[in-house]
């Protein structure tokens, strides 16, 4: 669904594989969920966030142990909808 609407989509398959993309790639926003392989996705939201880059957790639960740290994101349900994240991320009005 990104793609259909014009993004240019990187998968990374490990927290570490994120970290290197985001030294290397231009990177205007990130989906962040919050396991990867039994990492937690943390140390991407911390350099996201000195890099001034906005993001979300697409995560199918609300985890209550989320750190305050992270409380003024959204968290958006797996089946979220493409405008939903667009909101999220980039602030687009609902009626986009």
């Amino acid at each position: 669904m990104l793609e259909a609407s014009g993004a240019i989509v990187i998968a990374a398959p490990s927290v570490q594989r994120g970290l290197s993309l985001l030294e290397n790639q231009n990177i205007d926003a990130a989906i962040l969920d919050l396991q990867f392989d039994g990492d937690t996705v943390f140390p991407m939201a911390e350099r996201l966030l000195s890099l001034n880059i906005p993001f979300v957790f697409a995560t199918a639960y609300v985890d209550p142990e989320l750190p305050g740290t992270y409380g003024g994101f959204h968290l958006c349900a797996r089946e979220t909808e493409l405008r939903q994240i667009g909101e999220a991320l980039f602030g687009i009005g609902a009626s986009t």
